[in-house]
């Protein structure tokens, strides 16, 4: 192989161990050793230049579609197919909500009533016929009945028993049902 010695051996990038000439050119017939500086060889320096040079692009095009789709969603008048996708998703998914909530409560309902079924009804004696017996749960009106002996059929829970007659003061009572199955309601005349 012929090499420019004095080129190679300046740049250190070839030694020899036994030179025969000190000529320009020469036949190197000693042991040769490349040493490799901190240069990848040609083939190896492409590929990492098309490597950066892809990514590089590929950057460029997910600013510039980031970009987009931001005043897409900004101006809402670019991707309307999408924007379209994401509020059916919202609205099914609301719908579904609401549905499951219905079902639930459905469910809840169904279980009251076998509930009350299966208990004995609970009695109200109020010694004015004409009086108003309301049930209450809270704040929500169970049931309501009107006579001197009433009956309702409740699940188990705590209620708030209320008693309303013309020329009687309101008479209420906290109850829990079943460990109470009935109550006397005793009106006291209204002087008023």
């Amino acid at each position: 192989m012929i090499f420019d010695a004095r080129a190679l051996t300046k740049a250190g990038a070839l030694q020899v161990s036994d030179p025969i000439q000190k000529d320009k050119n020469f036949v190197v017939l000693g042991v040769t050793t490349f040493i490799e500086k901190s240069v990848k060889p040609f083939s190896e320096a492409r590929e990492d230049a098309q490597t950066k040079a892809l990514a590089a692009k590929r950057s460029a095009e997910g600013t510039k579609w980031l970009e987009t789709a931001q005043k897409g969603i900004k101006t809402q008048n670019l991707y309307p197919e999408v924007r379209k996708q994401l509020e059916a998703r919202a609205a099914k998914a609301a719908a579904d909500k609401k549905a499951e909530e219905a079902k639930r409560a459905a469910e809840a309902e169904k279980l009251k009533k076998e509930e009350a079924a299966r208990n004995p009804p609970f009695t109200v004696t109020v010694s004015n016929p004409s009086a108003k017996v309301t049930v209450l749960e809270g704040d929500k009106e169970v049931q309501t009945a009107t006579g001197a002996n009433v009956s309702f059929r409740l699940p188990n829970g705590l209620y708030t028993l209320k008693v309303e007659a013309k020329g009687f003061k309101p008479w209420t009572k906290e109850f829990r049902f079943p460990d109470e199955k009935s109550l006397d309601a005793k009106l006291e005349a209204d002087k008023k």
